[in-house]
């Protein structure tokens, strides 16, 4: 008499066909609660092979928990079967892992689904403390400030309720624009890139001079000096990002083409293409 296969035991042999490493059908796990690989076949399987064990108790004693680097969340599926205490151990792991890495005092920016919910949490609003302000420009009219968030939850808790919270800069209330955990001893301090009132750091550019046709390129030159610089600031990056007030044949000039640091000036070099000027083109028979 040939035994029959029960739908239990069926739905149990394709879930663990499926836990076999050559099986590579299976859907994404968007909604699992602990997803360090939201694409793991194993789990997928380990979570039908659960529900098999739901449907026919009889199969409980059959439970594994193996040596398969997933076998912490498939500790989660097994807390019925007679093996819970090893997922419970997983997930105890899983929950002080954070807690390690921030005690060793490094920048942490691990992300476990553990702490999902925070994202969705409405967090009080954080003080703030030693607001610095940047001693050099960043760029054109473009000054950073600093200041370190007090109250903070630790790790990547804490630097989501500082991205939250916002300090008051020149009159105006503003979110940072990031914040970074600098460890243990330093903290968590939130970033803020301000382009609004900061005189200091509004360069120009005065004295344009045309230099007349570049050779046979078919453009002109132009060089103008950047006012109100900084020697203290990076002069690559002022030059850059300045724009000049200055038209050319009634076209508004682009940023400098080049930038040169001079012995008293930085001068910005302007190649503009010109149909006054001859060029290797237009020359060629």
């Amino acid at each position: 008499m040939v035994a029959t296969e029960s739908a239990a035991e069926a739905r149990l042999r394709d879930a663990r066909a499926k836990q076999h490493p050559n099986y590579h059908s299976c859907d994404s796990l968007t909604e699992w609660p602990f997803h360090f690989r939201e694409s793991s076949c194993v789990v997928h399987a380990a979570r039908e092979e659960f529900q098999a064990f739901q449907s026919d108790p009889t199969l409980l004693p059959t439970t594994r928990v193996g040596s398969d680097p997933m076998d912490c969340e498939l500790g989660y599926y097994h807390r019925l079967a007679p093996k819970t205490h090893i997922g419970l151990l997983c997930l105890v792991i899983i929950w002080l892992l954070p807690l390690g890495i921030i005690l060793s005092g490094g920048t942490s920016y691990l992300t476990l689904s553990a702490y999902s919910s925070i994202q969705t949490t409405s967090f009080e609003p954080l003080t703030w403390e030693n607001m610095k302000r940047a001693e050099h420009c960043l760029r054109f009219k473009t000054r950073k400030y600093m200041a370190k968030s007090v109250g903070n939850s630790p790790g990547r808790g804490g630097v989501i309720e500082c991205e939250a919270s916002s300090a008051e800069i020149h009159g105006v209330t503003l979110h940072p624009d990031y914040c970074e955990n600098l460890g243990l001893w330093s903290g968590i301090w939130g970033n803020w890139v301000i382009d609004f009132d900061e005189p200091d750091c509004e360069t120009n550019w005065v004295n344009f001079t045309d230099e007349g046709c570049q050779s046979t390129t078919g453009r002109r030159r132009l060089t103008a000096t950047l006012d109100r610089f900084n020697p203290d600031d990076r002069w690559l990056i002022m030059c850059s990002t300045t724009p000049p007030h200055y038209e050319l044949n009634g076209k508004n000039l682009p940023f400098p083409s080049k930038c040169q640091q001079g012995t008293d000036a930085v001068i910005g070099i302007w190649d503009i293409s010109d149909h006054g000027c001859p060029s290797s083109a237009a020359l060629t028979p």
